[in-house]
Formats: structure tokens, sequence, C-alpha cells
């Protein structure tokens, strides 16, 4: 808990804060409690708060990320099992502008099933303000 507090109020110590963990696991356990504390609980795409569905998203994926960007709650977000399933298959995505933007060309061979265009486009164009 002391070094998810410490990544919440001092992001930029993220890679001397890996350095003394230097195992994944565990890094993966300290940037999802992170995230929950930094994003209320909720998923950044649908608000869902059951916390057995949230998981911690890279934005910059881990194999790529640098050792300060893996820690780093600037890096993450906080999202469900299938918001989290959607962005890492690219369907879904956070623009520049911080909007979600939905990739329909990624699934162009298949149908799109009802249940999926509630998962995705709903979310991607949401009616709520």
């Amino acid at each position: 808990e002391q070094l998810a507090q410490r990544l919440l109020t001092k992001p930029e110590e993220s890679a001397e804060i890996y350095g003394r963990i230097q195992n994944r696991g565990m890094a993966q356990v300290l940037f999802r409690q992170t995230l929950l504390a930094t994003c209320g609980w909720r998923c950044a795409f649908c608000g869902l708060s059951l916390g057995a569905a949230l998981q911690a998203a890279h934005i910059i994926p881990w194999r790529k990320a640098t050792v300060a960007q893996r820690l780093d709650p600037r890096n993450g977000l906080l999202l469900c099992a299938t918001h989290h399933a959607l962005f890492d298959a690219d369907i879904l995505t956070v623009t520049v502008d911080r909007r979600i933007a939905f990739r329909p060309g990624r699934r162009a061979n298949r149908r799109w099933a009802e249940a999926d265009q509630h998962a995705a486009v709903s979310v991607a164009c949401p009616a709520r303000k």
C-alpha cells in the first residue's frame, strides 16, 4: 500500500520503485492497486465497478515500455476484462484528445453480433454526457 501511495503522489519515481521490486507479478499487483485508487474502482470505458472484473491495462505495452513506464500510473487505464481485451486487440483505443475510438476495421471479415456492438460500439459513442 505504501508503494502504491508513492506511485500516486510521485509517478516520476516509478523506475526506482520498479527497481526495488524487480518481479513482474508483484509489479502488476502494485500497478493495479495504484490504478484502482487513481480511477475510483471504475472501468475507464464503461464505469463498471466490480473489483473482480477490473484490470490494469498498459497504454504502452509492458514489453515496449521503459522501466519507468511500467509502473507509471500515467501509462495505465483501469478497464473491465472485456474492455481490456478489446483495447489490447486494438478494437477500442483512446485518441490523443482522450476519447474512446472504435476501430471496426479490425473485424472487417466477421459479422458483429448484437452483444459485440453493445460491448464495443456503445462505449465508443456513449450517450451519457
